[in-house]
């Protein structure tokens, strides 16, 4: 099985430059990088989900490396993914910008106490159903409560975007959640509380600990990738 398209080539012209960089370069450490790979994909994880993984980290705005995302949604494609599941990945990735709220909300709101000063709300009298059913359902984060304070709207437009009601008929929750914690835990990304949220919810919901520990190692798998486009350019330069 071979979920990243990372080592032999198969990916599109690109990378199969990059590739052939790489094993020109240091044949022995693109075999050491081989059997690295191999090791990482022996879980239980099957081809598709462990694609669909590999293409939430790099469709995510903290890697969004296009070249990758092109390689995983061939790969995904290959692996018996559908054109939904592939959108419903997509989706899911673009809440991962609500974490500029959950880092910088509680320190706004500590600077403004320090100042005696504050942020008129702007609740009105809108409905926020997408706030409701996810505190319902148990999965309203606290560290959006001062968002939900000073603009309610604003967040419950935000999460109704990227929490779709379609995401969760397509992949179901204990994909979603392995899904949040790859792009949470991802080398560019790197996001401590959102991963042990998730992960607290995956094991909640029955997801098994060796698909977890899967898709950290996939995650890990992602700095690897960093001799693809310094090993081409380094060959280009010396030529």
């Amino acid at each position: 099985m071979q979920p990243f398209n990372s080592l032999d080539g198969d990916g599109d012209a690109d990378g199969e430059t990059a590739y052939a960089a790489i094993r020109q370069l240091d044949p022995a450490w693109h075999e050491s990088l081989r059997s690295l790979e191999a090791a990482t994909l022996r879980g239980p994880l099957s081809p598709k989900i462990a694609r669909l993984v590999w293409l939430a980290i790099h469709a995510s705005i903290t890697s969004l490396d296009r070249e990758k995302v092109r390689e995983c949604i061939r790969g995904a494609l290959d692996s018996g993914a559908s054109k939904a599941e592939i959108l419903a990945v997509l989706q899911l990735c673009t809440v991962l910008g609500i974490h500029a709220i959950a880092v910088a909300a509680p320190i706004l709101k500590e600077s403004l106490d320090a100042h005696h000063s504050r942020i008129e709300s702007l609740s009105g009298a809108a409905a926020t159903p997408a706030i409701d059913k996810l505190k319902k359902e148990g999965f309203f984060n606290s560290a959006w409560l001062e968002i939900e304070n000073w603009d309610p709207v604003w967040l419950d437009r935000f999460l109704a975007a990227g929490m779709n009601v379609n995401i969760k008929s397509v992949l179901g929750q204990r994909t979603i959640e392995l899904l949040y914690i790859a792009i949470d835990v991802s080398v560019t990304h790197l996001y401590s509380p959102g991963t042990r949220r998730h992960i607290e919810a995956a094991l909640k919901i029955g997801v098994e600990p060796e698909e977890i520990l899967e898709v950290l190692k996939i995650a890990s798998f992602q700095s690897m990738l960093s001799m693809q486009s310094g090993a081409r350019i380094l060959l280009e330069e010396i030529d």
